[in-house]
């Protein structure tokens, strides 16, 4: 019965090494932010084709914009969870991907724009972290 159990936990930890996490720790390289270091923690079924960075002092009060526009690169229609945590400013904020739709989801292949706003900010930290997550399906609601 332990050997089953020994066998079963090194078949589990062998499967994990060659599948590797399930996040891309790399993102885009062009950003444009003044930011020293960017933390990504990018789920596998999304590409961040683009980020970028951007000090807004037209809007008052002034704001950090965070521009990301997320491609699925799946072969089914997904909803993201994109987020933004400063922790040199102790700010976060996220959004949903896409924010609305019927339903609302990126279709394979294509690619939404969003942007986050951290309204208040006019300091650009030296540490950030991305994280992009896949939100879990819906179900269908109940035909009338």
């Amino acid at each position: 019965m332990n050997l089953e159990r020994l066998l079963t936990m090194v078949l589990v930890v062998l499967l994990l090494l060659s599948t590797g996490c399930a996040v891309n720790s790399t993102g885009p390289t062009d950003t444009g932010c003044a930011i020293t270091e960017i933390e990504w923690k990018i789920t596998r079924k999304a590409e961040l084709a683009a980020f970028r960075c951007q000090h807004s002092e037209t809007t008052d009060p002034p704001a950090l914009l965070f521009t990301a526009a997320v491609q699925n690169n799946t072969l089914k229609p997904l909803r993201y969870r994109l987020s933004v945590v400063i922790p040199d400013l102790k700010k976060a904020i996220g959004h949903l991907v896409p924010r609305k739709g019927v339903p609302p989801v990126v279709n394979p292949g294509e690619t939404e724009q969003v942007t986050l706003v951290f309204q208040d900010t006019t300091q650009w930290p030296e540490k950030a972290e991305v994280t992009l997550i896949v939100l879990p399906e819906q179900p269908e609601p109940p035909a009338k």
